[in-house]
């Protein structure tokens, strides 16, 4: 079997939420460490090679990650039935995930690596616009019920998605010393006092 083969065969392999970073990923660690693949034959790159570089590698491997995250995050938010527990999950699950995961936010944080490839940053720009689905239907489903205020969908969504950067880049600066699911939660209840309508 070539390598071709065997990349997109891992490509397609429906158990790998993050097959489409995936073969990216490996390719690019077999292009740089030929060596920790002994059953391949491969003529060393350009040193200069974009695919070869560590911060694309590294930057690679977190958006297969985050890939897998974005599938994680949607069916923990489909075992919620209400509007409002749904956008309250989608909040507490990415503190949490991300305290698991404190080198993630390393990414997050760094949009210097993703204007050197429009690749990267068709991708990360694909992760989050999926993500946004997600939380923008959920809104719209809170407004249909009168669940939330009324304000248009985007800025509700703005707000979730702004405080959730804010929390998570103070916890990074603060070299991640306090509790970031902790703190979640009060985000979340923070959140719920803004945006949801009293009854």
């Amino acid at each position: 079997m070539s390598l071709a083969v065997l990349l997109h065969a891992i490509g397609t392999i429906p158990l790998f939420a993050s097959r489409a970073f995936l073969p990216a990923f490996l390719t690019s660690l077999l292009f740089r460490f030929p060596n920790i693949f002994p059953f391949t034959e491969v003529d060393a790159p350009s040193a200069e090679l974009f695919i070869t570089k560590t911060p694309v590698i590294i930057v690679l491997g977190i958006l297969a990650r985050f890939s897998e995250f974005d599938i994680k995050l949607f069916n923990e938010v489909k075992l919620d039935e209400k509007p409002v527990e749904k956008i309250q999950c989608f909040v507490q699950y990415h503190f949490n995930f991300l305290e698991k995961n404190p080198g993630m936010t390393s990414v997050v944080f760094a949009e210097e690596i993703f204007t050197q490839s429009n690749l990267i940053r068709e991708k990360m720009l694909s992760i989050m616009e999926k993500r946004k689905r997600i939380l923008r239907d959920i809104i719209d489903e809170a407004k249909s019920n009168n669940q939330v205020i009324d304000l248009e969908t985007d800025e509700i969504l703005t707000v979730i998605l702004g405080i959730i950067r804010l929390a998570v880049l103070e916890w990074r600066m603060s070299g991640f010393a306090f509790s970031l699911s902790k703190r979640g939660a009060k985000t979340v209840d923070t959140i719920g006092k803004l945006l949801l309508v009293k009854k």
